[in-house]
């Protein structure tokens, strides 16, 4: 059962533990997936071949060879035959991964859904969380979308988990906050509650 819209379903929900709820799920807006991703590459591939065009367009308009118009002619074919097929390349490659993209948030943990060689999953537990902030790029602001960047506990070291490019990053935010204090709250109860316990037990020891 495969949704355009969303991921693979029963793929999903294998991955889901017991008493886990999806509270929220979406896609990147492809446009601006595609912009923050693909203009930059777009930009170092085609560079360096407009700056060879103009050198090369520059010293032929100051020699008065008869081929002049000729050179002129194919540089700019040449060129924007490579502009053309790096650009569809970069749509092609920018679909693919976005169409096996998602982002979901449950009431214990955050899944990040996407595929290579298989299916991937990075998932992060809400107690893990330690900072989340926004943030809205210029292409952002075009899309009216935004991103939401999930500081994560790894042992001694941190990480950032970052979810890109969402129409709804704002609600995203403040819901992830919540569920993430929710989570870190039932934490410090139920340290609360074994706290006791382990005096009761140094007692009967004693």
């Amino acid at each position: 059962k495969y949704n355009e819209q969303f991921y693979v379903e029963e793929e999903l929900e294998k991955q889901l533990l017991d008493g886990e709820q999806i509270l929220w799920r979406s896609k990147p807006n492809f446009m601006a997936f595609f912009m923050n991703n693909s203009m930059e590459t777009l930009f170092i591939v085609m560079l360096p071949y407009a700056v060879a065009v103009a050198v090369g367009i520059f010293f032929n308009l100051r020699s008065e060879a008869a081929s002049t118009a000729f050179l002129l002619f194919s540089s700019f074919f040449v060129f924007f035959s490579l502009l053309v097929s790096v650009v569809i390349f970069a749509v092609w490659g920018a679909r693919r991964e976005w169409k096996h993209l998602e982002y979901v948030l449950t009431n214990q943990r955050m899944i990040i859904c996407t595929k290579g060689n298989g299916y991937v999953y990075t998932i992060v537990s809400l107690k893990e969380v330690k900072m989340i902030t926004m943030r809205q790029g210029g292409f952002d602001k075009l899309f009216n979308v935004g991103d939401v960047l999930v500081t994560v506990n790894q042992g001694k070291n941190q990480g950032v988990c970052r979810i890109l490019d969402i129409k709804d990053w704002e609600d995203f935010y403040f819901l992830l906050d919540e569920k993430m204090e929710e989570v870190k709250e039932g934490v410090r109860q139920e340290g609360q509650k074994q706290e006791p316990d382990m005096l009761d037990g140094l007692k009967s020891i004693l």
